[in-house]
This record gives C-alpha cells, structure tokens and sequence, in this order.
C-alpha cells in the first residue's frame, strides 16, 4: 500500500495501468475514497497509466476527526503532492467536491494539467441566484446540525439520501461502504460549515473563469442527479470556454462509479484529443 509523506501526514495513493498514454489523475468528492474509481480506473488503464488517491481524512490517507481543523488546504496540498510525485502532465479526472478542492492547485501548475474531467462538480457559488440553490444550503444546515449534536451517523444518513434523492438509501449500503465513508465524516462537517460561512466556495468571477481556460474540459452530469448539480453543470459550461458535455441516462450523482462503462468513451474521446 504506498503512501506519500507530506509533513508527518501520509497520503495513500495507487499507481496502475499499463498503458502508454500520458498519466491520469483520479480525485473522489466528499466522504469518497479512491476505491471508488477501481472499475474506471481498469478500463482507462488499458490506455493510460493511471493515479488514484485518497484525500486527507479519507479513505486510507490520515485520519481528520472532527477536532481537527480541516480546510481546502489541506486537498490543495495533497494534489499539489501528486504531481510532483508525477512528475509529468497530468489528464485531471474529479468527482464532485474533489473538483473545487483540487483547482487551487491545478490552477497553480497549469502547465501539468492536460485536460479536466469533472464530474458534477459542485460549484455551488454560480447557482447562489438561483431556485435550486436551497438544495446545498439546506443540505448544510441538516449536516452541522446532526454533527455538532454528535450524530455522525445520522448526519451521513441526511447526506447520502439527500443526494440519492430519496430515503434508504444509506441504510442499504454494505458495511464495508458506511464504514469508509464514514472516515470523511468528521471532515465533511468542516466542508459544511465553510461552505454556509462562505457562499459554498465562490470564486471570483474575475479570476477563477480566467483560470485554467486552455485545457480542454469535459463536463459530464446524470440526467438523473439533483437539479442543483444539473444547474451547476449548466452554469459552468455557460460561463467557460473549451468545455465539451456528456449527459449520461439513468445515472445520479455517482455516475462515474454507477455508470463507469457509459462514460468511457466520452473520455476516450477527450483524452485522446489531448494526449501530450
């Protein structure tokens, strides 16, 4: 199991694939962990050599519990630490808030970034004047109130099944799931609270839409997913260049790992058009 040293952190991360192509680099969202991208992962790796990793408080990387601190930060430095680890570009491939956790440091490097990949990243800021902005709001509020009364685990219920659209659905995931999920919770707390205190991750309008505009970008949403990731999906495309979409039928918000076969060859597409 390889681990990267960041200070007396150690991030967990895996190497794979056989293939000749520039290297990609996987980043999950909130509560996630890098297993999440496995079935993907095999199938771009026939291709491409491909990195996975977990970000700090999840997965196998070290623990964030609900005492300690966490701020974006924190994954800014990680991936930042990934591609060093690299070494050459990268294709950026992110789910969710591993988006908006990782464009600081992909922003900062954009000579290592080939293309962007971003799956229903949560840009929340650009639906703020918007109807389906009570989704993320609401969801906030919900979660750091069942966190600060110490109910972690009914907190990830609210979580999960806001997102899924309906209830039950964390009552059925398979223990193993709940259990590395629930690694995040402490974190996701923080992730909350930073986004009601600070407009859910706005980006300056000015700088941010500059930021990274040359690198091809795929933007892919379920057609099935909560409105407020469908608007914010909308919203990007309307106010970025160089973004190509994919709608995939039937999917949700976990659509690269419920649907990883409908999504691999919009990205085969992608990922060749930008090969370095």
């Amino acid at each position: 199991m390889p681990f990267l040293e960041i200070g007396s952190d150690r991030l967990h991360y895996v190497d794979e694939g056989q293939g000749d192509g520039a290297p990609v680099l996987m980043v999950h969202g909130s509560c996630g962990y890098l297993g999440q991208w496995r079935q993907l992962a095999e199938m771009l790796g026939e291709r491409y050599r491909v990195f996975r990793v977990d970000l700090p408080g999840m997965g196998d990387s070290y623990e964030m519990p609900i005492d300690r601190q966490w701020t974006d930060e924190h994954d800014a430095r990680a991936v930042s630490a990934m591609l060093e680890l690299i070494g050459t570009p990268v294709h950026f491939v992110g789910h969710s808030a591993g988006c908006i956790f990782s464009w600081r440091a992909l922003a900062d490097q954009p000579n290592r970034i080939l293309s962007l990949t971003l799956f229903e990243p949560v840009f929340f800021g650009l639906i703020e004047d918007d109807p389906t902005f009570a989704f993320p709001k609401e969801t906030a509020e919900g979660y750091v109130r069942l966190a600060d009364a110490d109910d972690l685990e009914s907190g990830m219920a609210f979580f999960v099944d806001r997102w899924a659209g309906k209830e039950g659905v964390w009552a059925g995931l398979p223990e193993r799931v709940k259990s590395l999920m629930m690694k995040g919770a402490g974190r996701l707390r923080h992730e909350w609270s930073a986004g009601l205190k600070d407009g859910f991750y706005p980006l300056d309008q000015t700088s941010w839409l500059q930021e990274l505009t040359d690198v091809p970008t795929l933007l892919v949403h379920g057609d099935e997913t909560v409105p407020a990731a469908a608007r914010v999906c909308d919203r990007f495309a309307e106010l970025r260049p160089n973004v190509s979409r994919a709608n995939v039928p039937g999917a949700g918000h976990m659509v690269p790992f419920t649907h990883a076969a409908d999504v691999l060859e919009a990205m085969e597409v992608h990922l060749a058009g930008a090969n370095g």
